[in-house]
């Protein structure tokens, strides 16, 4: 029997390739699993998506010769690749008519867009392959769809979270019904689901038992990593001189950045020293808007937002911070409270069950509205000698339990090979 070849797909990166040299979240995770996949030398191929062609196209990866063992993805630069929806709820069956009517027109002109770049779009045949995807539902539903063009072809998909399905209000009715319609499609379409924790894959199935989400065929767990890579991208951002806490992707609502705000409000109010509260990420006007309120007023200069910093500036803030909050109401992983131990820093982490799962016996953890308990961490970490020391012996301990990203990329091409030879 011919052994299947795994073509592992990287149309997230290409919906991010005009310039674009770093990645976060969902991005990093494609990026990771690709770069090791690629260092394992068992015949994976990489390919990407582009609706206007409706095929796949080759990509090419190679040794970084500027970084021991690195690899440089090679993502085609075809000028940001435009996207329109195809596959929509059964109550936006409107917009589904519409799609169908502009997108002869779209794909003209995504194809004209790529040919100027002066790159072949050269369509790979992907029958009797292992189709293997970390990317968002959104930017998997198509290229499953487009696959049933070949024969005996399996789908392998890694979902990071149905964190849209716990609640509206986090991101919207029209989001949250598109959100589910796509991952129910990837689910029944797909041979196997691999979640990137064991909490995914729990809350996954729970949604399954409700009826809101199909069964997956087979179900299993590639956990993500603890690592923090380097940058390679030199330093930019003077570092703050005060004693600060870090917070990385930070926002009001799911993040419960309230909280935090919150706990530095009652120890201003009780007259302790404070450490500064530095918030790094997209800067978000919600946020703004609310530090500028009369409430918060007390607040406000104990905060400092740094908006997208780089790779080498992040890893930088990491290293310099006394520890790093993650109030998260839910998560899929948790990368910031990851990281933080990955750089021997304590992560102070809301007690859910999948930071938990991330952070054990390292972590310190507060319910997500006791401000309280959050408060008396943030003054024993800039106070109390003693206890940093005692945490950080802590994490030293536990080194050997953190996952690396390589750790992450075998284990989803391992879960994918056990069903190859099933």
């Amino acid at each position: 029997m011919t052994k299947k070849t795994i073509f592992y797909d990287l149309t997230e990166l290409l919906y991010l390739s005009r310039g674009y040299k770093g990645y976060y979240g969902i991005a990093k995770v494609v990026a990771e699993g690709a770069k090791t996949a690629f260092r394992m030398d068992k015949g994976i191929r990489f390919i990407a998506y582009n609706q206007g062609f409706n095929g796949f196209t080759e990509v090419f990866p190679k040794l970084n010769a500027d970084a021991e063992g690195g690899v440089d993805l090679n993502i085609p630069n075809a000028g940001l690749p435009l996207f329109i929806r195809r596959v929509f709820p059964i109550k936006r069956k409107g917009e589904e008519k519409l799609a169908r009517y502009i997108g002869p027109i779209f794909d003209l002109i995504e194809r004209l867009r790529w040919h100027r770049t002066g790159i072949p779009f050269k369509k790979v045949d992907l029958t009797n392959g292992i189709f293997v995807s970390c990317a968002r539902p959104k930017l998997m539903v198509h290229p499953i769809k487009a696959l049933r063009q070949f024969e005996d072809t399996q789908v392998h998909a890694l979902l990071h979270d149905a964190i849209p399905m716990h609640d509206l209000r986090l991101s919207g009715e029209n989001f949250t019904s598109s959100f589910q319609a796509d991952t129910d499609y990837v689910i029944r379409n797909s041979d196997q689901i691999i979640a990137n924790s064991h909490f995914s894959a729990d809350d996954l199935e729970n949604w399954a038992e409700k009826g809101d989400l199909s069964e997956a065929k087979r179900m299993s767990v590639a956990q993500l990593a603890h690592e923090c890579q380097v940058g390679d991208s030199a330093p930019e951002l003077l570092l703050p001189e005060r004693p600060f806490v870090l917070m990385v992707g930070t926002s009001l609502g799911r993040k419960n950045l309230d909280v935090v705000l919150s706990a530095i409000k009652k120890l201003v109010s009780d007259g302790k020293g404070t450490p500064l509260l530095v918030l790094a990420g997209r800067r978000r006007k919600r946020t703004i808007e609310f530090l500028d309120t009369a409430e918060m007023a007390e607040v406000k200069p104990h905060v400092l937002q740094i908006d997208s910093p780089s790779q080498t500036d992040l890893e930088r803030l990491y290293k310099a911070c006394l520890a790093v909050v993650l109030p998260s109401r839910i998560e899929g992983w948790g990368l910031p409270a990851a990281e933080a131990l990955w750089h021997g820093k304590p992560a102070f982490c809301s007690d859910i069950p999948v930071l938990r799962e991330v952070c054990g016996d390292m972590g310190q953890y507060f319910d997500l509205h006791d401000t309280e308990t959050l408060a008396g961490y943030l003054d024993r970490i800039a106070t109390d000698a003693a206890w940093r020391q005692e945490l950080d012996e802590i994490i030293a301990q536990n080194r050997d339990k953190l996952r690396t990203w390589d750790d992450f990329g075998h284990d989803l091409i391992a879960r994918v090979e056990e069903v190859m030879s099933a």
